[in-house]
């Protein structure tokens, strides 16, 4: 099966031609700007269909491209900050207005002239660039490079928390990296460095699971974990693919990754809450139509295994039509 995915992907190559933009990453909270301004326009984006995630990059920014045609779209201050975020997180695949542009446009207000631009450039290497911490963009090549900091902390209720049990906590460190070759070659890779604690109700879930004497336990959206002293754990984080556009209409994502059909934040068709596992997949946009084949390799983790054993594969092929009807209706099938 991983043969015949790396195949298929290598023989589409000859046939690259489009211009083809790396993923917003999944994140709920970056996603509730993006769903809402697409409901403030009243109609369906161009760049992408919402039932279907992540979306592309360079689909944000047509989708704020439009928001910004119309000033009834963005009223308030907290409005023209998150487009000027989401812009400037996509910053590579904005196109500046000129200075004689419409009024419209005029009110918008672009801060700063050139998109993405930062004022606080660090030793005039790092930080060129607000969401990069460096960056590099030249008409055949361009890369983005962010570190990658988290740290939480947490309470456990007193119904939940037993002597001797830890404050919950997460402390993660890695890095972030996507780019473009020549705009029609693009990818993403992330890994980064994770202890944590989870509370109770989330450990006792992962005993289903653990292997005596193997020392591994489970981590959500992580699948299995190190365990890190008496109730932490260790893990590495690592997700990255390559995506191209085989044809005008047909994309190609290739990768470890999770991803989401559905709408809401969780989808009973395919959720992003599980560990990312390896993909192919096929979106084909036609009209008002887009057609979606995802091929996947898993792991089966039903029953537990003995310390020398792996879990045994198993793969999954799903298939999702999408029809945008008019501009308030999307059915999936």
């Amino acid at each position: 099966m991983r043969k015949t995915l790396y195949l298929f992907l290598l023989g589409c190559m000859p046939y690259l031609a489009e211009a083809q933009s790396p993923f917003v990453p999944l994140n709920a909270d970056y996603y509730h700007l993006i769903d809402r301004f697409e409901i403030r326009q009243g109609a369906w984006s161009n760049g992408f269909h919402s039932s279907t995630k992540p979306y592309n990059r360079q689909g944000v920014i047509e989708l704020t491209d439009s928001v910004i045609a119309n000033p009834a779209y963005y009223t308030s201050p907290t409005d023209r900050f998150n487009l000027n975020y989401l812009r400037d997180d996509s910053w590579e695949w904005v196109t500046p207005p000129p200075p004689d542009t419409s009024q419209a446009m005029s009110a918008y207000q672009f801060t700063p002239q050139q998109p993405g631009d930062s004022h606080k450039r660090v030793l005039d290497v790092f930080y060129h660039k607000k969401a990069d911490a460096y960056s590099v963009q030249t008409p055949e090549f361009d890369l983005h490079v962010s570190p990658v900091l988290y740290a939480g902390f947490g309470q456990q209720g007193l119904s939940n928390a037993l002597s001797g049990d830890v404050r919950p906590y997460v402390n993660t460190r890695g890095l972030e990296l996507r780019g473009t070759i020549g705009k029609k070659l693009g990818f993403y890779t992330f890994f980064a460095d994770n202890q944590a604690a989870y509370p109770r109700y989330i450990r006792d879930y992962g005993q289903i699971y653990r292997v005596e004497g193997l020392g591994r336990s489970f981590a959500p959206g992580e699948g299995f974990v190190k365990e890190f002293k008496q109730t932490g754990v260790d893990y590495i984080s690592a997700r990255g693919y390559i995506t191209v556009n085989a044809l005008k209409i047909i994309n190609i994502q290739f990768g470890h990754d999770r991803n989401f059909i559905g709408n809401g934040f969780r989808s009973l068709l395919l959720s992003d809450n599980t560990s990312p596992y390896l993909f192919l997949k096929l979106t084909t946009r036609f009209g008002p139509f887009q057609y979606t084949n995802l091929f996947t390799e898993l792991q089966n983790t039903e029953r537990p295994l003995a310390s020398n054993q792996l879990y045994p594969q198993k793969f999954a092929a799903m298939h999702h039509l999408s029809a945008n009807i008019g501009k308030h209706v999307n059915v999936g099938l």
